[in-house]
């Protein structure tokens, strides 16, 4: 009797949320054994608030087969394997920020914070909004110790526009230009002049 009564609606009740939970992260498998372990509503409730899987259902398989395989080299270390992984994915689809989220991250850990940055704001762009992962990742304390970091941040992860020269600036790298064609001045002499003139 108690077969009927409480194992069977237990088992089937598992079935439904393992169900449900296969187009989310947790994934059917889990889900199953949450619910068949510790209970139906445990598995519904673990099932409810696991974000929905929407992208991988429109990623052709090559794409998902490069992003776990990223996945897996980055896991291992091997962040150059992994790197040229999330690479392909970024061109093989329009969007792709968990892939540019992951390139952020590898960058940053290998102190390149100009490409840290953009992919970062790439991410972001493409719909990315696990700001918490972002702000408490191991792989992202080089990026936060970043002075422009904060101004990043607060501009919701997005890259300020570059400054536009002003009109005094534009004059004054043209007199270094007539001066470098009339001979004045050599091209590395006309390098560091400007370069100052833009660094000012």
């Amino acid at each position: 009797m108690f077969i009927f009564v409480v194992l069977i609606p237990w088992f089937l009740f598992t079935v439904v949320v393992a169900a449900l939970g296969a187009d989310r992260e947790i994934g059917a498998l889990r889900a199953f054994f949450i619910s068949l372990f510790l209970s139906p509503l445990i598995g519904a409730i673990f099932v409810a608030t696991s974000p929905k899987v929407q992208y991988q259902k429109q990623l052709a398989p090559k794409v998902i087969q490069l992003i776990n395989s990223g996945l897996r080299k980055y896991r291992s270390k091997d962040f150059e394997g992994a790197k040229a992984d999330y690479l392909e994915v970024t061109t093989l689809t329009a969007s792709a920020p968990n892939s540019h989220f992951m390139l952020a991250a590898i960058y940053s850990l290998q102190q390149n914070k100009v490409e840290s940055f953009r992919h970062l704001a790439k991410a972001v762009e493409q719909g990315f909004v696990d700001f918490q992962q972002i702000k408490s990742s191991p792989s992202f304390e080089f990026l936060r110790t970043q002075a422009e970091f904060t101004q990043f941040a607060q501009n919701g992860y997005k890259l300020s526009p570059p400054p536009v020269p002003s009109d005094d600036l534009i004059s004054q790298i043209e007199r270094l230009g007539n001066l470098r064609q009339q001979g004045l001045l050599t091209e590395d002499e006309f390098q560091a002049q400007k370069k100052k003139l833009l660094d000012n």
